[in-house]
């Protein structure tokens, strides 16, 4: 059973039934359900269709005596709603009066339609969000796993009950047993930020973009346009808050510099958008006239095509599988891979069809991305002795691939005992890690590179603290170890490297806040106490 426009695959009961109690108390004859893009309104549709409801046009409703007809239609067949899919203006309510009580008119919408409306005429967008026994019901059916009571209040605080990202995160937790239950990790979803962007963002004015993202606060013609389309709620402290993944999307953006920012339109004045990223998005320079490719693929993926110094050309991908086969190509050794590889790296979650149809379209579409406005023409891909490759003749050069070039290089002169050297290679290589590799994508390879790379980019935080520390360089060495807290704040070996920090500088007061944090971290994420060593090395660093 699959109601019609939404990629559901069952009915969420408890919400459903929840839902039908409220409709049943509604006075009518006319309630509306509004909400946003994948809230839920079109599921509770096609629920009321399939369990007693009678759809009829818009056009049925301004007809008094269609209406009638239809009215007594329902009755006879103990139907307890009739159903319009869109709003058909206000007039049709003037031929209501003395025929209709029962049953409801239920209409469907994106926006709020009745005008003046009372809490028992209308359904809106926070009243079909879901709670949270309603959160572990769709995980344990969608997901197959049972959720914690505190794993299921988080994932309400993350999505505010957001019924079509509770239902792609729960089955992509049927598929790689991988949890993320706060705002940020829900965003990075591929097809949440598609829904967020593609269907929320897009049909707004900028203005409004910006202050969905909580990139400005929503003011006049603002605020009355997202309240009309239900997006603002009061917090505890009285200001009006938008949904939590659109201020995690807004925080994404801020963060990475990712393209998606265009969504925004021109600001009026400087935001947080606007703060310089620790890399920038312009490749560096290169020789005149020998074509080069940079590829970012940490974070948010970005691909520069220039035959000189200057801007150069931004690569559109137009398919994301293209951008998958690409970037494969990229970080495997001499750039080449069969087709066997590259069906498995774009195409693993395919039908055989499905990949005879796509497999050299998607091919052909990487090629004009990487070539499109070109001043000469080019060949950029190959096919030799069976396997695909890029071709040689140009410059490919991958962030990645520099990263792990600067962490290797670090290694060597720490090993022969040049520590200045070495931290200048690892402070390159951290100036390259701009966020997981190639965030948005959730491929089985692209998740064994990441945690790669990831546990590279952590080790490289360690092993640069440590030596900063030994040179001398205390602010800096804190700020490594900083970095490395922010990503894995249970490492206690650096914590108490940092509280050894903060005694070397005379401050006891920061020790004793870094022991406190860690003890509270500790015993609320695990239930457990500092390890006795750490305990003894603060009491030390206390003296």
């Amino acid at each position: 059973m699959t109601p019609s426009g939404e990629a559901f695959g069952i009915w969420p009961e408890p919400w459903l039934r929840r839902l039908m109690r409220r409709l049943q108390e509604a006075p009518g004859p006319v309630v509306q359900v509004w909400g946003w893009p994948g809230s839920g309104q079109r599921m509770l549709f096609a629920a009321l269709t399939d369990r007693g409801g009678l759809e009829v046009p818009p056009t049925a409703l301004s007809d008094p005596a269609t209406l009638g007809a239809a009215a007594e239609s329902a009755r006879n067949q103990n139907l307890e709603y009739l159903l319009c899919r869109h709003w058909p203006g206000e007039g049709f309510r003037r031929g209501l009066e003395g025929l209709l009580s029962r049953p409801l008119i239920v209409f469907t919408s994106q926006v709020l339609e009745v005008p003046e409306p009372s809490s028992d005429d209308v359904v809106g967008p926070w009243e079909l969000a879901l709670i949270r026994a309603e959160i572990s019901s769709l995980w344990q059916a969608e997901a197959g796993a049972a959720l914690e009571d505190e794993e299921a209040r988080r994932l309400q605080a993350a999505t505010n009950g957001w019924l079509r990202p509770l239902i792609l995160l729960a089955r992509r937790y049927r598929e790689t047993r991988a949890p993320s239950f706060g705002a940020r990790g829900v965003v990075a979803h591929p097809e949440v930020q598609s829904l967020l962007e593609a269907e929320v963002l897009s049909p707004l004015s900028p203005a409004s973009r910006q202050a969905l993202l909580g990139l400005r606060e929503p003011t006049g013609q603002v605020e009355a346009e997202l309240r009309r389309r239900g997006f603002l709620q009061l917090d505890s402290e009285g200001r009006l808050r938008p949904p939590a993944l659109l201020q995690a999307l807004g925080q994404l953006l801020e963060r990475t510099g990712s393209p998606s920012k265009e969504l925004l339109g021109p600001t009026p004045e400087p935001t947080r958008l606007e703060k310089t990223p620790r890399v920038s998005t312009a490749p560096t320079e290169t020789e005149e006239g020998i074509v080069t490719f940079e590829s970012q693929f940490f974070g948010p993926p970005q691909v520069w095509r220039r035959t000189g110094p200057g801007e150069g050309h931004r690569v559109a991908w137009g398919l994301r599988r293209a951008l998958k086969m690409f970037a494969f190509l990229s970080t495997r050794p001499d750039r080449r891979a069969s087709r066997l590889n590259l069906v498995e790296a774009a195409f693993r979650d395919r039908g055989l069809e499905s990949v005879r149809r796509n497999f050299h379209p998607t091919l052909s579409l990487l090629r004009r991305s990487l070539e499109e406005e070109a001043p000469q023409p080019l060949r950029v891909l190959r096919f030799r002795e069976g396997f695909y490759e890029l071709n040689r003749e140009y410059r490919w050069i991958a962030d990645v691939d520099e990263f792990q070039a600067y962490r290797d290089r670090a290694a060597h002169h720490r090993e022969n005992g040049d520590a200045a050297a070495a931290v200048e290679r690892w402070q390159k290589a951290w100036r390259l890690y701009r966020g997981p590799f190639l965030e948005g994508y959730e491929e089985g390879w692209i998740l064994d590179l990441r945690e790669a790379l990831y546990r590279g980019y952590l080790s490289l935080l360690r092993d640069l603290g440590d030596a900063l520390a030994e040179l001398g360089r205390l602010g800096s060495a804190l700020d490594a170890y900083r970095a490395l807290l922010v990503e894995d704040p249970l490492q206690e070996a650096v914590q108490v490297s940092v509280m050894g920090l903060y005694a070397a500088q005379g401050r006891r007061d920061l020790v004793r806040r870094q022991y406190d944090r860690l003890a509270r971290l500790l015993s609320e994420e695990l239930g457990v106490e500092p390890l006795q060593s750490t305990t003894l090395a603060y009491h030390r660093a206390m003296g």
